[in-house]
């Protein structure tokens, strides 16, 4: 107050921001610093003042606020609508979300600025550098979730290209996988084929991993997927086949009708895959629809013989259902081997699941087979949806910590601050520095005597 006009520390750009920043970290456990209409103002009349970095710490700043009215809304998102064609990218993002939180409440005009957002928000991933595409991406995909069909006429921008490096390409796939519809479905299908005999194992699996999940969501799309995952097996490549054998145990699921189909070719590449969720899904397979495959007892017979040395207790688990359940179908062939099974499963130590599943099948069928069929072999039902790895209200929490580390972590920030806290504690404790002097004894004591006859021992 005391200071002349334009000469005061709150006149000068970057000491606004520096206190910004400082009462925020003081307010912090209160939910930060929250701005009033006045302050706002202020804000946004001297935002081209500012330097690019305190310009990101202003929008920030501005998320949190609360227009009085619609009036005020419209009149702030015109007035910063040009920082969204700015070259920085973190201007972008944060201006992005003062445009989201600002429209929360106004549902009709929140689904017209996500239209607004797309333009300038694919324009900074194909500009930008690998990193920063990465981080663009991760926002993208945050909002092609949250308002479905926004970025799904740019699903071209999101095919991977030959230089990226392999974080961007994973997630251009897990954002293809986001952005399907049954308009694109046919031609995301089609690319993702292309990506299977990449050099990278990575980016093989995930396009064979988003194939299925495409043709899960989209009912449309499953006879070119079908074809595609069927031509994968063909490739006798074990990774290419591991994959393909885990989306086809997803895909009967959902479409048992489809089972004719694949049984031939999954059913007899259990030598061939390597990892043990995709040999628990051959024997799940076998097990699911063992009476249309005319040699399923004798597929599982070798792994029945040679029980211990199965290491994985998923496959036993898996062995142990699939067994019953083809007792069921076919008792005949299956009434030895099941008793061998039996044998080795119900003194098997090493597993507590599979000993107690054992025991659960073995009590069954000698109390009553008939009511044991009822329970183990039920009948087959789609599975009408599978369930999301998030619930709605994670996804809430990410999203309201838009531009920030959370969204390129899919997770709320305080799971992964809360392991940087609890190593900040760990070097906050205190260390106990021994005192030099009881290093070196004094002479005339009984430990200094004892230290000097042992040094003229030695000497």
């Amino acid at each position: 107050d005391h200071c002349p006009q334009g000469q005061g520390p709150g006149q000068r750009p970057q000491v606004v921001a520096n206190a910004i920043c400082a009462l925020n970290e003081v307010l912090a456990e209160e939910g930060g610093f929250e701005l009033n209409q006045q302050v706002a103002l202020m804000l946004l009349k001297r935002l081209h003042d500012f330097s690019e970095w305190s310009q990101c710490i202003v929008l920030e700043a501005l998320s949190h606020y609360r227009p009085q009215n619609e009036a005020e809304v419209f009149d702030i998102m015109n007035f910063l609508d040009e920082r969204l064609r700015h070259s920085n990218s973190g201007i972008v993002l944060a201006t992005v979300k003062v445009f989201l939180h600002f429209t929360m409440d106004l549902p009709d005009v929140h689904r017209q600025v996500y239209h607004r957002l797309k333009s300038p928000l694919l324009t900074l991933m194909a500009g930008s550098t690998p990193e920063l595409a990465y981080s663009c991406l991760c926002h993208i995909k945050l909002l092609a979730q949250r308002q479905p069909g926004v970025f799904d006429e740019a699903y071209q921008l999101f095919f991977c290209r030959h230089n990226e490096p392999l974080y961007v390409k994973v997630l251009k796939l897990e954002t293809l996988m986001v952005v399907a519809c049954e308009k694109n479905c046919k031609d995301i299908v089609a690319e993702l084929s292309s990506y299977v005999l990449d050099t990278d194992v990575t980016v093989a699996k995930k396009a064979v991993q988003a194939i299925g999940e495409i043709a899960v969501q989209i009912s449309t799309s499953m006879d070119i997927a079908s074809h595609m995952l069927l031509s994968f097996f063909e490739t006798e490549i074990p990774y290419v086949v591991a994959a393909a054998v885990v989306v086809v145990k997803d895909i009967l699921r959902k479409y048992p009708e489809r089972s004719a189909e694949y049984l031939s070719a999954v059913s007899k590449c259990y030598d061939l895959v390597e990892t043990s969720e995709a040999k628990a899904g051959v024997i799940w397979v076998i097990g699911e629809h063992g009476e249309y495959i005319d040699e399923s007892p004798y597929l599982i017979e070798p792994l029945i013989d040679d029980y211990e040395g199965i290491q994985d207790p998923g496959i036993k688990l898996e062995l142990l259902t699939c067994a019953v359940k083809l007792f069921f179908k076919r008792a005949p062939e299956m009434q030895h081997m099941l008793g061998r099974l039996f044998e080795a499963s119900t003194v098997d130590v090493t597993n507590a699941d599979v000993h107690d599943r054992a025991m659960l099948y073995y009590r069954l069928l000698q109390a009553d087979v008939t009511e044991a069929r009822k329970v183990v072999n039920a009948p087959r039902t789609a599975v009408p949806k599978f369930v999301d790895n998030q619930d709605n209200e994670t996804k809430d929490r990410i999203f309201e910590e838009f531009n920030s580390l959370a969204v390129v972590y899919g997770m709320p920030s305080e799971k992964f601050l809360q392991s940087f806290q609890e190593k900040d504690e760990d070097h906050d404790a205190v260390v106990v520095v021994p005192d030099p002097a009881d290093a070196y004894p004094e002479p005339g004591t009984e430990s200094y005597e004892h230290d000097a006859s042992q040094e003229d021992q030695y000497s």
